[in-house]
């Protein structure tokens, strides 16, 4: 499922990107890093990731002891991801998602509405996966309540495999998530074949949004 095309340099994208998460403290004030880094990466604009890395250790002298000693020496467990899966995806890819092992699927809507299906992945502390773009609509799903919910843009099964695929290989989220537990929260993700959108609250609250064209 996980597609990882390498640039000129022999990095795959989501090395890459592993890289650029080094920059995130594990506190909301440095999620803002992460995005600006990520449409670094989706650029391919490979030498600014070092200069972005170089700056963020000349702004803040303990960034570099913190980066050396807490973050790169972290291993975080290989704990499953909670899951919660929207009826709107289709069953061969639910089924997918319940047979890897970095997954743990809490939880399954079936005939729900939109509002109850929103509050038990909040109550399960699940990520939302979904096709339903109703749940971007902050208004009615605020994004300060967000458990982090990935919206799969997509037309058929095919659409929805290559999707997550693209967003696993080129984010790598999984070992995000599994170093900053609470990484997803306050967060949506809209995906699709050719990119990502992503909207998150900075430390000031205010509603950010970025869109990544892989």
């Amino acid at each position: 499922m996980e597609i990882s095309p390498r640039n000129s340099n022999g990095l795959t994208q989501r090395e890459i990107t592993r890289s650029a998460y080094i920059s995130c403290k594990l506190n909301k004030k440095r999620i803002s890093y992460i995005i600006e880094l990520s449409a670094i990466v989706a650029k391919g604009i490979i030498m600014k990731v070092s200069e972005y890395l170089q700056k963020s250790c000349d702004e803040d002298p303990q960034f570099r002891k913190w980066l050396k000693e807490q973050w790169l020496s972290l291993t975080p467990p290989k704990c499953q991801i909670r899951i919660f899966v929207d009826a709107s995806l289709p069953q061969e890819f639910v089924h997918e998602v319940n047979n890897y092992k970095a997954f743990k699927l809490v939880g399954k809507a079936e005939s729900e509405k939109d509002p109850e299906i929103y509050k038990q992945a909040k109550k399960l502390k699940a990520l939302l996966l979904t096709s339903d773009k109703d749940f971007w609509n902050d208004r009615v799903f605020p994004l300060s309540e967000s458990p982090g919910i990935i919206i799969i843009e997509r037309d058929n099964l095919k659409d929805v495999d290559y999707a997550f695929g693209y967003f696993l290989a080129y984010f790598g989220i999984i070992d995000t998530i599994r170093k900053i537990p609470t990484f997803p929260e306050r967060m949506k993700f809209k995906i699709s074949c050719k990119g990502v959108v992503i909207k998150t609250l900075d430390y000031n609250s205010k509603v950010r949004t970025e869109n990544l064209q892989y």
